[in-house]
């Protein structure tokens, strides 16, 4: 499935296009009517759409089933990879200005065989994933410039994508910055992959549901959302990397944080603290310590070689000083999953 998604984010990335600047520009309750109606002129698609906070949630409905199957590449052939340090567990949580994580790992553990299949999206989801990308670029890329605008601009999109006839749906969230980012180019798609958090969900308050109504709308907070991330990215490290780990886990977390908080602009912390749950002890990285675990990717190591265009915050946004400190809109928003 891991690999599947990222397939998936290359293929809305080249469907999407570059998203050029428009010379219209909408207020906020335009951007939703326009959403609307583009999804249904361009995709005949129904969506409801609601703003809560600094979150704008995006339901669609549809009668389609998620995933289908099919042969896992390489069948047959693949080999057994037996990873050097084995993740079993990791909990996060923020806490007064620090950043905890839980972890339990163990070595020299033979994985399971292959299987011969696995589970993709269908053709319908990816194409429903696509126009809501598209309308995204139409709608909530022009937005006014004025301060009004800015400061109550969303910062976070949270896209459900429901089969109404079984109850299940995928619920992505994603930083308003990223999905700019990710879409003009800024930020390639296997990076972007780990920064949108996808979710499987079932609820039986979405069978047979097309209008999103009696479903729990939140506002993202900004810990829950970084800590999730943080915590996506450590097992992807462990158990999808072509590098994975061979030591030091914990130290592995802290760097994944501090590599993945510098490019928000959420900085309420000043610790990170990871604990060994197995072996029963932790560590704590201060600041002084960020600066030591800090490693930039080599698409960001081009990125900043390249001529950068920036256009204004609340329309394209094209920017590639992705750790920007200048934005100021760090403020905590409380908020529950959606469950």
């Amino acid at each position: 499935m891991i690999r599947t998604l990222c397939g998936l984010f290359i293929l809305i990335f080249l469907s999407s296009g570059c998203g050029l600047l428009k010379d219209k520009t909408y207020t906020l309750s335009q951007a939703e009517e326009k959403l609307v109606e583009f999804c249904a002129r361009e995709g005949e698609t129904a969506i409801a759409t609601r703003r809560q906070g600094r979150t704008q949630w995006i339901y669609l409905p549809m009668e389609d089933p998620l995933f289908d199957f099919k042969l896992s590449p390489g069948h047959g052939h693949t080999k057994k990879k037996i990873p050097p340090l084995m993740l079993l567990s990791l909990e996060g949580q923020y806490t007064e200005g620090t950043f905890s994580f839980d972890y339990d790992t163990i070595t020299d553990v033979i994985p399971p065989d292959p299987t011969d299949y696995g589970s993709a999206y269908t053709e319908t989801y990816i194409k429903k994933r696509q126009l809501i990308y598209q309308a995204l670029q139409e709608t909530f890329f022009n937005l006014d410039d004025d301060e009004e605008t800015r400061d109550s601009a969303p910062l976070f999109f949270v896209i459900v994508i429901a089969d109404t006839s079984k109850g299940l749906a995928t619920r992505s969230t994603v930083y308003f910055s990223d999905i700019r980012g990710y879409l003009t180019a800024a930020i390639p798609p296997d990076e972007y992959y780990l920064r949108e958090r996808i979710e499987i969900i079932g609820d039986e308050e979405m069978i047979g549901n097309t209008t999103g109504e009696g479903l729990e709308f939140n506002d993202v907070a900004w810990p829950e959302f970084l800590a999730e991330q943080i915590k996506f990215r450590a097992r992807f490290k462990f158990t999808q990397s072509d590098f994975p780990p061979e030591s030091d886990p914990g130290q592995t977390i802290a760097g994944i944080a501090v590599n993945t908080l510098r490019f928000y602009p959420f900085k309420e912390y000043d610790r990170i603290v990871t604990t060994d749950i197995r072996a029963k002890n932790s560590k704590t990285y201060t600041k002084e310590d960020f600066v030591l675990l800090e490693e930039k990717p080599l698409w960001e190591k081009n990125a900043s070689r390249m001529h950068v265009i920036r256009f204004s915050p609340t329309t394209m946004g094209i920017d590639t000083n992705l750790t920007s400190d200048k934005e100021e809109d760090s403020q905590n928003h409380s908020g529950l999953s959606w469950e």
